[in-house]
């Protein structure tokens, strides 16, 4: 059965107003309550527990990937491919396989020097790329939200611009110091 809750939208607006907490108008970010709602591309269906691409989302994916699978295949720049590369990560949510499926688009990516460099796109790149256009062929995917058991792993992670990064792993730590000059240009 599902949760059955005596608060509503309204509710909550009339608690945040007089705090000052700004919302976003539900004419052009968001909506009411409900079991079944669109949210960053994907249509979810809380009761089925079930998660599914939009259309427009896989459309528009679908596109990017023709635009660059013609013969000869176009010279890119850096931000295209970062384009198709956040596309099909945001792809992975549903098409949880995929991972595997971006390790070449991610190594060239960082292959340009900068935002303004063309290059050839690698066969290596092309294959990938193929695989996610047949895969994202196929209509009407989604992904069914199973509840994973509870399960403390003791892990713990800290991370600083000025320093570097601590982990803390069931008693065992390490620390990564940064680089001097890491967030220099290039």
């Amino acid at each position: 059965m599902a949760p059955s809750f005596s608060l509503n939208l309204s509710t909550i607006l009339g608690i945040m107003g007089p705090l000052g907490i700004p919302w976003h108008p539900l004419s052009r970010k968001g909506h009411n309550f409900q079991t079944s709602f669109n949210y960053i591309g994907f249509d979810w269906d809380i009761s089925s527990r079930t998660i599914y691409i939009s259309l427009e989302k896989h459309l528009c994916v679908l596109a990017k990937l023709s635009a660059l699978l013609v013969v000869p295949p176009p010279c890119i720049n850096k931000k295209s491919v970062a384009s198709i590369h956040e596309s099909l990560q945001h792809a992975i949510l549903i098409y949880q396989q995929g991972q595997a499926h971006l390790v070449a688009l991610s190594n060239f990516l960082c292959k340009f020097p900068n935002s303004h460099a063309l290059h050839h796109i690698a066969g290596s790149c092309l294959h990938q790329l193929r695989w996610w256009w047949r895969t994202l062929s196929i209509p009407n995917p989604s992904w069914v939200l199973v509840k994973l058991p509870e399960f403390d792993l003791d892990i713990w992670v800290d991370a600083s611009t000025s320093w570097g990064i601590g982990l803390y792993v069931g008693g065992h730590w390490a620390t990564w110091e940064l680089v001097s000059g890491w967030a220099e240009d290039g």
